[in-house]
């Protein structure tokens, strides 16, 4: 794979873990560990937005080089 793709790739994971982490964090969810805005729901909304920050970082990692026109 080119670094292009793993930076795209790595950006559309973070877009979808941050919006995982608000819909966790909203109680979109359901009740299916307890009650809606419990714990569980906060350890997966933070589990959700650690990966989407390494996501991220990835993609500054992975960021295509600039090209230079002469």
């Amino acid at each position: 794979m080119n670094r292009s793709l793993l930076f795209w790739l790595a950006i559309a994971a973070g877009v979808i873990l941050v919006i995982l982490t608000i819909l966790y964090w909203g109680g979109a969810f359901g009740h299916t560990h307890g009650e809606p805005g419990g714990l569980n729901h906060f350890k997966h909304g933070a589990l959700c937005i650690i990966l989407a920050v390494i996501a991220f970082l990835f993609a500054v990692v992975m960021r295509p080089k600039a090209r230079v026109s002469s």
